[in-house]
């Protein structure tokens, strides 16, 4: 199903469409669902054109070229366009660019499907061709439900994850006792003790205090020039930023480690790395960036019998076959995924993948079964003291009982989600349930209650640079539409004041 917001993308889309004459066409997208829907609205709205769907993705220019030579006319829809852009397609790249005169001739349209983050490597990489560009489209999918991406810890003796609230809370207490009577000339326990304590404060949702000590940490492994640790802490310290919102931040600190990792003959170390840089792109929506990540995190693992990098990169791979809808391949990862976390006892992650499980159900529209799932997700989150896990399966939550039309019963899960976001100080998930309740508000037609939500979760989502602050501004501006002008800056001023 295509959103009315989509209205106007399609209109103009449609327009260039009219005359069968050669167009090029971009088309940037956030998710893979919304090819597909294009593709069938293409089927409806041009059912005497032909069709040809062409994929760049592991093919040589050759067996590229022969497929698009074999088109003589209608629409060729290109889903990876992106594929073009990678090192290894030089060569594609100026034979394609060579060809151009050759495809312009016939009345061909090529709707090219990019990241919108890929936009600007067009006229970089394929000028010719960027001459010749009819329209640029740009359509953003709200993906309502959060899913549970696997970080991986480099220090797995210290990370603490199955340890109850008490027992994290009670371990943290026992540390800053011991750093508090340290002996400030051994560098080697107090480098130690600060990892160690800002993990915990991690772990915990206390993202300010964690990074204060795993700075600390930081500079002790330089001073001493112990290789290992730092990697270790830069690789934490990317995780802090990377649930705090801060993705330019995170993806720094994952760089760095992996840079450093090479001189270490520790695969286990590039294993979490590169599983962990993988997560930075599945949240900036890049999927084809994210996949090789984590199938270079998955071959490795498999490879030194590492479980918890194998757990992780399934459980990711997973995600991303979800973000595609693919909900049943989807599921057999996240079920091998949940096999290993059940024999090598990964209580967090096995919340998260039963929470990834229920998603999948969710957007099928199967809510019981998705309610089971969460359910037991959010049990398993609570006996760890895992806030964030339980904010966002009550968030999740929400969005069955928004399904079954029960509003207040939805509302009810995502104040208590929200509370959460804001005591921990996770901004991205509180922008993400403000938007939710701004939503729910919406799909009822009650927009002077929907627009503080929404202003606030577009606040929020311009500061941390999030990409679904552009999905949050489509419902702002249909709601200034309906308010009119001085009704919508009255509410603003409200909320500002």
């Amino acid at each position: 199903m295509i959103e009315p917001a989509f209205h106007d993308e399609l209109a103009l889309l449609k327009g260039a469409l009219k005359q069968e004459n050669f167009r090029f066409i971009l088309i940037g997208h956030n998710h893979r669902s919304i090819y597909l829907d294009i593709k069938n609205w293409l089927s409806e709205q041009f059912p005497d054109r032909h069709l040809a769907e062409v994929i760049f993705r592991d093919k040589s220019y050759r067996q590229i070229s022969d497929e698009l030579s074999t088109i003589e006319k209608g629409i060729i829809l290109i889903p990876d366009f992106d594929a073009l852009f990678r090192e290894e397609n030089t060569a594609a790249l100026v034979a394609l660019n060579q060809r151009r005169d050759h495809f312009a001739k016939k009345p061909l349209a090529f709707l090219c499907f990019i990241q919108p983050s890929n936009f600007l490597k067009v006229p970089q990489k394929i000028p010719d061709w960027w001459s010749l560009r009819s329209l640029e489209l740009e359509f953003e999918r709200e993906v309502a439900s959060e899913g549970f991406l696997e970080l991986i810890p480099i220090n797995e003796s210290s990370s603490f994850t199955d340890l109850p609230l008490v027992g994290k809370e009670t371990e943290l207490m026992r540390l800053l006792d011991q750093l508090a009577v340290a002996d400030p000339n051994n560098k080697v326990l107090l480098g130690n003790l600060n990892a160690r304590i800002g993990q915990l404060y991690f772990y915990l949702g206390m993202y300010a205090d964690a990074l204060m000590y795993l700075e600390a940490g930081l500079n002790i492994s330089k001073e001493l020039k112990n290789q290992e640790e730092e990697i270790s802490i830069l690789n934490a310290l990317g995780q802090v930023y990377y649930m705090g919102g801060d993705l330019n931040k995170a993806k720094y600190y994952f760089e760095n480690s992996l840079y450093l990792s090479d001189n270490l003959n520790n695969p286990q170390i590039k294993i979490s790395i590169l599983n962990n840089i993988g997560l930075v792109f599945w949240k900036k929506y890049e999927y084809e960036k994210a996949r090789d990540f984590f199938e270079q995190s998955l071959k490795s693992s498999q490879k030194t019998n590492y479980l918890q990098g194998e757990n992780s990169a399934l459980n990711n791979i997973g995600l991303i076959y979800e973000a595609e809808r693919k909900y049943d391949k989807a599921r057999k990862y996240f079920e091998k995924s949940l096999n290993i976390q059940r024999v090598i006892g990964d209580r967090l992650n096995e919340a998260a993948t039963l929470n990834n499980i229920g998603e999948t159900y969710l957007a099928q529209g199967h809510n019981d079964e998705a309610i089971y799932f969460f359910e037991k997700s959010f049990e398993i989150s609570q006996e760890l003291g895992d806030a964030r896990g339980g904010g966002i399966t009550l968030n999740n939550i929400s969005q069955v009982y928004k399904n079954k039309r029960d509003y207040k019963l939805a509302l009810n899960y995502l104040n208590k989600s929200l509370a959460i976001s804001q005591k921990i100080n996770d901004k991205l998930g509180e922008a993400v349930v403000l938007h939710n309740i701004g939503y729910l508000y919406f799909t009822q037609e009650l927009y002077e209650e929907a627009l503080p939500f929404f202003a606030l979760a577009f606040k929020i989502g311009i500061q941390l640079s999030s990409p679904k602050a552009k999905i949050t501004e489509k419902y702002l501006n249909a709601i200034l539409s309906s308010l009119g002008e001085a009704r919508y800056q009255e509410i603003i001023s409200q909320i500002e004041e």
